[in-house]
């Protein structure tokens, strides 16, 4: 029986769907549990798919898989990292139409905010494909008599990312870019509401990389994402999220004292100058504060 359950109405086919399964190591497989959650088009209320809910052992897998493959990833030159960012890049421009409406099918969002996160996506892994061609390094030198000193910048290992439901992909992306171009090797856990833009940017991209570079496990925050902030393999973890979701990441994390990147909630300020016009603030803000219906850190 299908996982998917797509309105014939609908502007994204069942065709369309990515595989409705953890990728780990280079493939979908099935997960190790029996248990799937719901996908609900919050603009509708219809329930578009249902996808494993990850347990402990998916993530031990994916997680093995990002070490093994950490061996070979981890010393890729700067010009290897920068060139499969950019062919990612150009996977996704090359799909940027069908990753729109997914996205604008399973995150209830306008299909222009759906396309400008989309091009976001492009953007941060063309940009990360030059910064891993730019780092700068303090100079070599003899600081202390006898002895030269610098500085060499090495990967961290497997890195465990979790994303939110706002934006999906581009919030993905600014993970998954930066962390794969330093020569890092990846397990994300996507939002459990909002998995597919991920999983289906996992499949066109499964080419690009070698086997278990990336790695998605869909599941819950309290079972997938704690057991990759408390997995002993995972190097680092990073997430976008609410501050309760932060404060039990960095509690998870702390056994291990793992690094750990929290991007939390908030709401930005408004300053307007003096000699700014009524219409552009009113403008302004309207935007500021509504753009993807108020659901953003900077709104």
């Amino acid at each position: 029986m299908s996982n998917t359950r797509v309105d014939v109405a609908a502007f994204i086919t069942e065709q369309e769907f990515p595989p409705l399964q953890h990728f780990i190591n280079g493939a979908f497989v099935e997960s190790a549990g029996e248990e799937y959650s719901e996908v609900v088009n919050p603009a509708n209320g219809q329930v578009i798919a249902l996808v494993p809910r990850g347990s402990t052992a998916d993530v031990d897998d994916a997680v093995n898989a990002a070490h093994d493959a950490f061996r070979q990833w981890g010393s890729v030159t700067p010009k290897e990292g920068s060139e499969a960012m950019l062919a990612i890049a150009n996977v996704v421009e090359e799909n940027a139409d069908l990753l729109a409406r997914l996205e604008a099918h399973n995150a209830g969002k306008p299909l222009e905010v759906a396309g400008d996160d989309v091009d976001g996506t492009v953007d941060i892994f063309r940009f990360s494909a030059g910064a891993a061609r730019a780092f700068t390094e303090a100079g070599a030198g003899d600081y202390v008599e006898d002895h030269t000193s610098f500085i060499l910048r090495e990967p961290l290992g497997v890195i465990g990312a979790i994303v939110p439901w706002n934006y999906p992909l581009l919030m993905g992306a600014w993970k998954i870019a930066p962390i794969l171009a330093a020569g890092n090797t990846l397990v994300l856990k996507p939002a459990e509401q909002t998995p597919l833009s991920v999983l289906k940017l996992a499949e066109l991209i499964a080419g690009v990389l070698p086997r278990g570079v990336f790695n998605v496990v869909t599941g819950l925050g309290r079972e997938v994402g704690e057991a990759l902030s408390r997995h002993e393999k995972i190097a680092m973890v990073a997430t976008t999220g609410s501050v309760g979701s932060g404060r039990a990441v960095a509690s998870a994390a702390s056994g291990t004292l793992k690094p750990v990147h929290l991007e939390l909630g908030g709401k930005a300020p408004v300053v307007v100058l003096k000699d700014a016009g009524s219409d552009a603030v009113a403008e302004g803000v309207r935007e500021a504060g509504l753009w993807n219906s108020g659901q953003e850190c900077g709104a």
